[in-house]
């Protein structure tokens, strides 16, 4: 996510919203410290989604995010 932001010259700070999906409730407490630590200070509007399956086998995490300058 990072290395996405800085490409367009942005900061994890530059992030508006924030949605991620996780599998099922049970990996919640490990996302949010995926989470956390991938924002540093930033506290964006964040949407959690519950998305059974993904298209990627063993993936167990995914983020979609709106960022501005």
């Amino acid at each position: 996510m990072r290395e996405i932001l800085a490409s367009h010259g942005m900061l994890p700070e530059d992030i508006t919203h924030l949605a991620y999906m996780i599998p099922d409730s049970a990996v919640f407490a490990s996302c949010q410290r995926i989470i956390a630590e991938a924002l540093g200070p930033a506290r964006p509007a964040m949407t959690l989604r519950l998305k059974p399956s993904f298209s990627v086998q063993g993936q167990r995490l995914e983020f979609n995010f709106i960022a501005a300058p």
